[in-house]
């Protein structure tokens, strides 16, 4: 484990991560010191002595599966409830930027594709199909829970009518 610098390299080096957790100011003032350095330690962007790493450093390493991009290609040629429920995971810990980036590759319109993909088959659906289109739901509430995300699928076309159109499924009772 990297010790822990003083206090204020702690607020300086916490800086960055807030703004890409789309942390307000008022939450991070009222932050602990040492939350904001358990939180900078987990981000695994430190470099030994405590020191930022670059996003590159950061990124060595890390496996290509936790990637927007690897998410995107999946989606497009092989979905699956385990993938679905996967990048739902990745959405709720990832950082904005994470989400950002996804979202300007199309995984936004990626996943209301296919949440009406499984509405407009005409096969009655799996129960496959009902948890994978409660997955897609909550992943689509996930993107929706800041500015970007909600200005985003608002605005794609059709994504309200893609949406109602699920909301007679059991999972969404």
């Amino acid at each position: 484990p990297v010790p822990m610098p003083s206090d204020e390299e702690v607020n300086k080096l916490f800086v960055t991560l807030a703004n890409e957790l789309d942390l307000s100011k008022e939450a991070v003032a009222a932050m602990p010191v040492i939350a904001k350095w358990t939180l900078l330690s987990q981000s695994g962007k430190l470099a030994p002595g405590g020191a930022r790493k670059s996003e590159a450093q950061a990124g060595q390493g890390a496996k290509i599966k936790n990637t927007p991009q690897y998410y995107v290609n999946k989606l497009k040629l092989e979905p699956s409830l385990d993938l679905v429920s996967s990048l739902l995971i990745m959405l709720r810990s990832q950082t904005i930027s994470w989400l950002k980036l996804f979202c300007e590759l199309n995984g936004v319109t990626l996943l209301l594709d296919l949440l009406a993909g499984l509405e407009m088959s005409s096969e009655p659906k799996t129960p496959t199909d009902v948890q994978m289109e409660a997955e897609i739901i909550r992943a689509i509430k996930v993107i929706m829970n800041n500015n970007y995300g909600l200005e985003l699928v608002t605005q794609s076309k059709g994504s309200m009518r893609k949406i109602a159109a699920c909301m007679s499924s059991p999972h969404l009772e």
